[in-house]
């Protein structure tokens, strides 16, 4: 199992905001700063310490901490009590997803995978564009060996973090979808896709031509098609324009593919023939640039 704080997967930001390193002295913000430093490092004892001086001082809003801090202590009955109760009050009242999503890391911590689901799919249905659930419900499933619901769960994280472009997540949940499934087209595209976001054009090749290999196994013509283009795209950030004419042109050859692309293809090609020197190709291919 992951650590606990990657089981509950939420630093208390929206409560506190951390100063990066320990703190020293007694104002609230150093006993927040300090608590969310012990949490950070998973050092529940010390976080512990600081979270009893936050309540002394009257610190708003601790629940939610307090029940992952008693979770990461192994006080599971204790900590569920504590969401429990603070589902019934305001402090919930705009986080219910965020309480939800502990709960289930608390009952995950607990051996109690019933109510871990229960608890993870109730985060997602309050709050479907939250993240986190789906990924511990794919860690869940995958931990027991049920591969679809688990690829289904970190598809759907991994869609959401790919939308909001975030690259390192959408780089390790479709990463963890492609091991479970290695013929998953949809994994790879999305892997494919977090290297687009991070620049990475040497795995971005690499990853296409893997998904051009199941596309042409599994008869997928129209992921086929687009990603060339996607692949010619990267062989021109590395300065590889012939191969990048190869790949343009397979992707040229699909209409639809050349419909949708039509002018980032029309660029592409006119960056690698500028390169080569061939002014009449690129006079051909300005015409549909613009």
């Amino acid at each position: 199992m992951k650590s606990t704080v990657i089981t509950f997967g939420v630093l208390f930001s929206f409560v506190f905001c951390s100063c990066g390193g320990k703190a020293t002295g007694q104002t609230n913000e150093v006993i927040s700063d300090s608590l969310t430093y012990y949490y950070s490092k998973g050092d529940w004892k010390n976080a512990a310490i600081w979270l009893e001086k936050a309540e002394s001082k009257n610190i708003k809003n601790l629940s939610l901490v307090k029940a992952e801090i008693l979770g990461g202590q192994g006080h599971y009955d204790d900590a569920i009590k504590v969401v429990h109760d603070a589902l019934n009050t305001p402090e919930s009242a705009d986080n219910k997803h965020m309480f939800y999503n502990t709960l289930g890391g608390i009952y995950w911590l607990k051996g109690d995978k019933n109510n871990a689901v229960k608890s993870y799919q109730e985060a997602i249905k309050i709050n479907p564009n939250y993240a986190r659930p789906y990924i511990f419900l794919g860690e869940l499933f995958a931990q027991d060996g049920e591969t679809k619901e688990a690829i289904e769960n970190y598809l759907s994280a991994v869609r959401l973090f790919a939308e909001h472009n975030v690259a390192d997540e959408t780089i390790t949940y479709s990463t963890a979808v492609t091991k479970l499934d290695s013929s998953n087209i949809e994994g790879y595209k999305y892997l494919q896709y977090g290297f687009f976001m991070k620049k990475d054009y040497e795995k971005i090749v690499s990853v296409g031509f893997k998904i051009d290999d199941l596309c042409v196994k599994q008869g997928n013509k129209v992921e086929e098609y687009a990603n060339m283009y996607f692949i010619g795209m990267a062989l021109n950030k590395l300065e590889k324009y012939k191969e990048a004419i190869v790949c343009l042109k397979h992707a040229a050859n699909d209409p639809q593919t050349l419909q949708e692309y039509r002018r980032e293809i029309a660029l592409e090609f006119c960056t690698a023939y500028e390169a080569l020197d061939n002014k009449k190709e690129v006079e051909f291919w300005e015409q549909y640039a613009k």
